[in-house]
């Protein structure tokens, strides 16, 4: 089992850029080499980045957003995260990788 998942922006060549819950907009600036970048993440999602994050309302809950499918080297990194349903202090749902790879 790998170490607890962060939340951060993975690239499409399974590259992971780490940031904090409430950071992903300056981390994506970063990325792009462009501190004054307006929507910078609708800029990584075009560049086919999936931004991972966790819910902090409730019960915590990891979410991961793409825009139009998800590389294999993404999926990689991200499957062994999400085969469990429960993790500890975590809801983890299951992805559903066969659907999204038809995309």
């Amino acid at each position: 089992m790998p170490n607890e998942l962060k939340t951060g922006w993975l690239s499409p060549s399974g590259d992971f850029y780490p940031c904090g819950v409430y950071e992903h907009m300056d981390c994506a600036r970063k990325i792009l080499k462009d501190e004054a970048a307006s929507r910078p993440d609708e800029k990584l999602h075009d560049c086919g980045f999936a931004e991972i994050t966790i819910s902090q309302m409730g019960v915590k809950e990891w979410r991961v957003y793409w825009k139009n499918f998800l590389t294999d080297e993404q999926k990689n990194f991200l499957k062994p995260y999400f085969e469990d349903d429960v993790r500890p202090m975590a809801y983890v749902p299951k992805m559903r990788w066969e659907q999204e790879s038809k995309r």
